[in-house]
């Protein structure tokens, strides 16, 4: 993920002012996992064993399906129908 979609994963999150940095730190791997691990999300495979980026998509797909976008399967997976629904949310 680039700076535009990992500001508005942090927002989503809660994040506001200067944690809204675009980049993927402690504070945002920490705040990916715990809404994870809260939500345990019916990913197409356990999420768990994921790398940290892999996990922040998912959390976005997430995030952005909760708001009523379609993010497509959560799996974690970049593709056209989550950039899109990370564009929706972004506004």
């Amino acid at each position: 993920m680039n700076v535009k979609p990992l500001r508005t994963l942090q927002t989503a999150l809660g994040l506001s002012g200067d944690a809204v940095d675009g980049h993927h730190g402690p504070i945002t791997r920490a705040l990916v996992k715990t809404t994870l691990q809260n939500s345990n999300p019916s990913a197409s495979a356990d999420w768990r064993s994921w790398n940290d980026e892999r996990q922040a998509v998912l959390c976005l797909q997430l995030l952005a399906q909760r708001a009523g976008f379609t993010p497509g399967d959560l799996d974690g997976l970049w593709g056209p129908q989550t950039a899109y629904a990370c564009d929706q949310l972004a506004y």
